[in-house]
């Protein structure tokens, strides 16, 4: 079970992370308000929803990385990653506007714990009127993985783990028929992973030779074909290395 609470950090520290995941405990913060609730949309400013969903400083800077992230991904302003027409201009006004945002960038854990929360994700079969809901979430998480501040703090051998995980949850969603949109998301973590931080030459010249730069930076919507090359790349990637 996994309990997720907030609590006063004036006796867990930092120091005392792995203790606390060992007893199933995630010390992420408690928003006052919940997305969709009508507290929420009584806020009348994109300014107060900031301040409602600001962490107190103390518990920000001592709160562990598992928790950080919590706190991030279960953030009522996380939509905000697909506000803007390019996505890193709405994840630097993430990073610079909420301060939960902006302290995950500063850990050196960030990637490895964000991994950790990825490979316990949701079902990508799940069915029912919250299905699409669930695939919405699956898209905003890879999209934010995606993200250069995070995969830069993975070493190779993290980054092939990452990998091989997102490509079989990526033929996982193809054989369950899951929409484009959350097929795509995996494609645009891998071919990050794989242009950016492994520098891949094959991907590379696919990328650039297709004009594909677009996808990779901002995941632009392309063409069925030049996209699904991303796919046949990766597991080129995985069978060579």
């Amino acid at each position: 079970m996994i309990i997720i609470f907030s609590c006063s950090h004036n006796e867990i520290i930092p120091s005392d992370c792995e203790a606390l995941k060992a007893q199933g405990i995630i010390d992420s913060f408690s928003y006052p308000f919940r997305p969709g609730s009508s507290e929420w949309k009584s806020l009348n400013s994109h300014t107060e929803m900031i301040a409602a969903v600001t962490v107190p400083e103390e518990e920000l800077h001592s709160m562990c990385t598992q928790g950080l992230v919590y706190t991030c991904v279960y953030c009522p302003l996380f939509i905000d990653l697909f506000v803007c027409n390019h996505l890193r201009d709405c994840f630097l006004g993430l990073t610079g506007n909420v301060n939960s945002f902006g302290e995950l960038i500063t850990r050196s854990d960030a990637g490895s714990e964000l991994f950790n929360y990825y490979r316990t994700y949701f079902d990508t079969t799940k069915s029912g009127s919250k299905a699409l809901e669930t695939q919405f979430k699956i898209y905003e998480f890879e999209t934010f993985f995606g993200q250069h501040e995070f995969l830069i703090t993975l070493n190779n051998y993290e980054l092939n783990a990452v990998i091989r995980e997102v490509y079989s949850k990526l033929k996982y969603k193809q054989r369950n028929n899951v929409t484009g949109m959350s097929i795509n998301s995996s494609r645009y973590l891998l071919g990050n992973i794989l242009y950016h931080n492994l520098k891949y030459e094959p991907l590379i010249d696919l990328i650039d030779r297709n004009d594909m730069i677009w996808f990779i930076n901002d995941q632009m919507w392309l063409d069925d074909q030049p996209v699904d090359s991303i796919d046949y790349f990766t597991e080129k990637y995985l069978l060579e290395y």
